[in-house]
């Protein structure tokens, strides 16, 4: 609060009156600013501080700003916060179950311990056991292996016989086949009461083209097979003069067929074959060689002297076949 200037003040108002010895030496004559100096003064100071003020002001706006912003950011931030804190809630919540499970699961493998405990030592008991069944085991191999050596020796023998029956039967097939070397085989001949065999031979060889004689015939008869069958009339064996003339009636049967009604026999027309008289041996043999034949496209399949061959074509080399060992030629 601002005072008034005291009247003991040496100041004196009217300058006029003063004299020089009443003039403080160190008093300057200035004339006094006039109230438009002071105005502009003012203003100057505020505008100063208007600018002052603005740029306060600015400065607030823009740390307002900024705390808006921070603000904003810390709002996502807090939301952010609580999403995560849900999300692990849900995982303790899970870390807690899973727990439990695995709590259980490990009193479970705790009781499957103790079981397959009580099992080892069960094992350890029956494998004890079995070790020393297994030293009896070995004692008595030990005593047969003594005995086994005269069990090889009679193995071998055995192999040996096998292979001299194998010889003697291929021996003894070779004998009965040299027997029929001149033997013919006629199947299919209708079968009748007081026939003559020898003539009905005459007439089927002189069909198929082979003009034959009664007396190039030693010997024809009737045959039953070893599986006869029902209807089928039973074959004629007949035992030629010469291997000559039974070739010549079976070349000629293989490019001339006849039947039953060529040699005026009734009832309905059937083939008529010639063939070698072969063992029972052989015939089953040629028998398995048509059928591997048939499956390997072999074209020519035959017998002849009593021995059996095949030929895949012309062009083919020719295979004789004489045991079940050799049909392995057969590809």
């Amino acid at each position: 609060m601002l005072r008034s200037p005291s009247k003991t003040t040496g100041s004196t108002p009217d300058l006029s009156k003063l004299t020089m010895t009443d003039i403080d030496p160190n008093i300057t004559f200035r004339k006094r600013k006039h109230s438009e100096d002071h105005s502009e003064a003012i203003n100057a100071l505020f505008d100063k501080m208007t600018s002052m003020f603005g740029s306060l002001s600015a400065d607030i706006r823009r740390d307002n700003s900024v705390i808006i912003s921070t603000l904003d950011i810390l709002k996502t931030d807090l939301a952010k916060l609580r999403e995560n804190s849900q999300d692990l809630k849900e995982e303790i919540k899970c870390m807690r179950k899973e727990y439990s499970e695995l709590k259980s699961f490990v009193q479970s493998l705790d009781s499957k311990h103790k079981e397959l405990k009580n099992e080892i030592a069960s094992i350890q008991k029956s494998t004890q056991f079995h070790s020393e069944r297994q030293d009896d085991i070995i004692k008595k191999v030990e005593s047969l292996s003594t005995e086994i050596q005269p069990m090889k020796n009679i193995r071998e023998e055995v192999e040996d016989l096998k292979k001299q029956n194998h010889q003697l039967k291929a021996e003894i097939n070779a004998n009965d086949q040299r027997d029929r070397l001149l033997n013919l085989e006629i199947v299919g001949v209708t079968e009748l009461k007081d026939e003559n065999v020898l003539d009905l031979v005459i007439k089927v060889a002189r069909k198929v083209g082979a003009n034959i004689l009664p007396s190039d015939i030693i010997q024809a008869n009737r045959v039953s097979s070893r599986t006869k069958q029902q209807g089928r009339p039973r074959v004629i064996i007949a035992k030629m003069h010469s291997r000559l003339v039974k070739d010549n009636i079976i070349s000629c049967s293989r490019k001339c067929r006849v039947t039953t009604k060529d040699l005026g026999l009734n009832g309905e027309p059937k083939p008529i074959y010639v063939n070698e008289h072969l063992t029972v041996f052989n015939k089953l043999l040629l028998k398995k060689c048509k059928e591997i034949a048939r499956i390997k496209q072999y074209q020519f399949v035959w017998s002849k002297h009593g021995r059996i061959f095949l030929r895949k074509n012309d062009a083919a080399p020719l295979l004789q076949i004489s045991s079940e060992e050799d049909m392995k030629k057969i590809v």
